[in-house]
């Protein structure tokens, strides 16, 4: 994997496990997505970062994406996927509890039962090193 993402170069990539969480990103997807968070956090498997609980419960990764609520429904449904295809996991079963005890946007989106598959939408960021008004599209 590590070979594989530093192929990208400059581009960020990172790898997304089924309950969304990352085992693995190079340096640029790092500081566009988490750079508040350690470098080396992935290969941490109890730090690890997660998307669904970065977009959900970390305030930083709420105000990288310029349109949160979309990035929101897209993320319940792709959990939504994998708790239909992995109906007996645990892990995906903590991971839906723990979001649904802590954010009220992500129970909303749960119970409105939100699914599709593999989406590929332009997303655009605010982030704070980048210039003309911390806005662009990857």
């Amino acid at each position: 994997m590590r070979l594989m993402l530093t192929a990208f170069g400059d581009v960020p990539a990172l790898v997304i496990g089924r309950r969304d969480d990352v085992p693995a990103w190079n340096r640029t997807a790092h500081a566009l997505l988490a750079g508040h968070l350690p470098y080396d956090a992935p290969e941490r498997p109890r730090q690890r970062p997660n998307v669904a609980r970065l977009v959900f419960l970390d305030p930083h990764t709420r105000e990288l994406y310029a349109d949160w609520r979309s990035k929101a429904r897209d993320t319940v449904a792709d959990l939504r996927v994998t708790a239909a295809r992995f109906p007996d996991d645990p892990e995906s079963a903590e991971l839906i509890g723990e979001l649904t005890l802590h954010s009220t946007e992500f129970a909303s989106l749960w119970a409105a039962r939100p699914v599709h598959t593999c989406i590929t939408p332009t997303r655009v960021f605010r982030h704070p090193l980048v210039s003309q008004g911390g806005r662009r599209s990857v």
